[in-house]
């Protein structure tokens, strides 16, 4: 059974009723996109800057919670001192 095109009232419920357009889906996968390529970009960036190679760099950046998690400890060892007595 073939559809009628939504047209004036039916489109409006058709909204009303929770349904999305496509430009919406698309805007929500643009903006999620977005965010994630920035972190990447600052991993990336933070590993350039802590002496990695391009290539180890861009890696790291795909792998950026991972890599946070290994800075965070490694600077943590790092800075931590004994405890006084």
């Amino acid at each position: 059974m073939d559809r009628a095109p939504l047209t004036g009232d039916h489109r409006d419920s058709y909204r009303r009723a929770g349904h999305t357009g496509p430009v919406a889906v698309v805007a929500f996968i643009a903006l999620v996109g977005g965010a994630l390529l920035a972190l990447v970009t600052l991993t990336v960036t933070g590993a350039r800057r802590r002496g990695s190679h391009l290539l180890v760099a861009v890696v790291a950046g795909l792998f950026f919670p991972f890599t946070w998690v290994v800075w965070h400890v490694h600077d943590r060892d790092r800075y931590q001192t004994s405890p006084s007595r």
